[in-house]
């Protein structure tokens, strides 16, 4: 009934940019401009995946006293949180993401002054420099460290925000490995426990929840997503290019111990045009991994490296008609029944917007 909805040719829509406090408490409605239209995008080869641009909250005009709209001089914008909300006309609503104020600023003008700003995830409250070094010992669970790490944020915010998003895993640090204070931040070390579960990246989902999670085989993985060229909401004009010169076809995770190191591997498929088996060529991708201790777990480390390589041969770019405000971060999306990663995707956040989609593939 959902993707019914969202697939019909004309359908009825709201946005609404619903604002809170850091606690969840909320405030009201951000009152935009309507002359500019704000623009939602994630884009996972970047550690603050997501952002809005092209917002500006509009002055209080004299005659709306209403206190749950928020206007420009209302806004607090070091504790303010602000949610881009699809309401659609079959009852069913969509969250795109919890954001921070990123840049501030007022313009002058006799009547008022409109608030241009930029917004950002809350990736940006693991982007800060780690106020101690911190280390953990060979045989230390990945889980135990993952929330041992996220309890150093002072504020709270961050562990009240993983509920059930960070992914179960076995995985067991192999070597002492260790963060250092004002060199490292809570997301590049979280990044790094990460790889040795052979995670993808960290990043925070549609509704605010702190996600790891291992990465999908897009040779099996059932689509989150379907478009195609004959499937109508698809617009003319997207391209697909490739890197099939230069494309790896072997990744490998290196780790363990200097007297025992481990080398995880991931092939791709035989039936990439670009795999040994077609070839008689290895190109491979290399990354040391911190922590490793198992073969398996090196294995899957290679192939989340693979999951998430943005230098595989396939790029295709493409828009719709319409946003669906379903789509999260790394889906995976079957093009004319091809099975791409989603590494990003910009959204016209009005009312009868469009969206862009960028996919990265191995194979077609």
């Amino acid at each position: 009934m959902t993707l019914a909805y969202l697939d019909w040719p004309v359908r009825s829509e709201t946005v609404r940019w619903i604002v809170s406090d850091k606690d969840g408490n909320l405030h009201g409605d951000l009152m935009l401009s309507t002359f500019d239209t704000p623009k939602i995008t994630n884009d996972t080869t970047r550690s603050i995946r997501r952002n809005v641009s092209n917002l500006t909250v509009l002055p209080r005009p004299l005659h709306d006293v209403d206190p749950t709209h928020v206007y420009a001089e209302d806004i607090t914008p070091l504790t303010m949180r602000v949610s881009p909300w699809w309401y659609l006309g079959n009852g069913l609503t969509y969250q795109q993401g919890v954001y921070l104020w990123g840049d501030d600023s007022v313009q002058l003008y006799s009547a008022g002054q409109p608030r241009p700003g930029m917004l950002t995830d809350q990736c940006t409250l693991l982007d800060q420099p780690l106020e101690r070094s911190i280390g953990y010992q060979a045989g230390t669970a990945v889980n135990d460290a993952i929330a041992d790490l996220l309890s150093l944020d002072p504020s709270g915010e961050v562990e009240a925000a993983v509920e059930d998003g960070i992914e179960f895993t076995d995985a067991i640090i192999g070597t002492p490995i260790g963060y250092a204070a004002g060199r490292d931040t809570m997301l590049t070390a979280l990044d790094g426990l990460c790889k040795i579960a052979g995670f993808l990246p960290p990043y925070y989902d549609n509704q605010g929840r702190l996600v790891c999670r291992s990465a999908p085989n897009l040779a099996t993985a059932t689509p989150d997503f379907e478009y195609g060229q004959g499937l109508g909401d698809v617009l003319p004009g997207g391209v697909m290019s490739s890197d099939l010169l230069t494309a790896p076809n072997r990744y490998q995770a290196i780790g363990g111990q200097a007297d025992a190191e481990l080398v995880g591997i991931f092939d791709v498929p035989d039936i990439a045009p670009n795999s040994f088996a077609n070839t008689g060529r290895r190109i491979v991708k290399s990354q040391n991994v911190q922590g490793i201790t198992t073969q398996a777990q090196a294995d899957q480390s290679a192939a989340a490296l693979y999951a998430t390589d943005i230098s595989s041969y396939t790029w295709l770019s493409f828009q719709t008609a319409r946003v669906n405000p379903l789509h999260d971060t790394w889906n995976v999306v079957s093009f004319d029944g091809v099975n791409y990663r989603e590494v990003g995707w910009t959204i016209d956040a009005k009312p009868g917007g469009q969206m862009a989609h960028q996919l990265r593939g191995t194979y077609q």
